[in-house]
């Protein structure tokens, strides 16, 4: 059985804001409006799943075309789906196919073990 958590960002209550001719955030936030067709989720790897982390770390943000679902971000970071069995977007429940907002923070944590 899979597990699905879901909520917006707290940075800016998921508002967009203007980034600076370098593509920075002001200081009190981390995102940026932007027109591009995609747009950028805070995501956090939990355990083992930080091997599929593209920069080698276990928090960083992540751009994903707009109107993507939480499951096209797994797709898109290299995962197997069914490693990915409680996905936290915040507080807020939902399902794979949950579609993602600007700023979101989306963490990922594998199925639990034990015996």
């Amino acid at each position: 059985m899979t597990a699905v958590i879901a909520s917006s960002s707290g940075h800016n209550g998921g508002a967009n804001v203007e980034c600076d001719a370098q593509g920075q955030a002001p200081p009190d936030s981390s995102w940026c409006q932007n027109d591009s067709g995609v747009m950028k989720v805070r995501v956090e790897l939990q355990a083992y799943l930080d091997q599929y982390s593209p920069n080698g770390q276990e928090t960083f943000d992540y751009e994903v075309p707009d109107g993507a679902r939480v499951k096209d971000l797994v797709v898109k970071l290299g995962m197997p789906e069914e490693l990915a069995s409680v996905i936290i977007v915040g507080e807020t429940n939902a399902n794979p196919s949950h579609a993602l907002n600007e700023g979101d923070r989306v963490t990922l944590i594998p199925p639990l073990a034990g015996g």
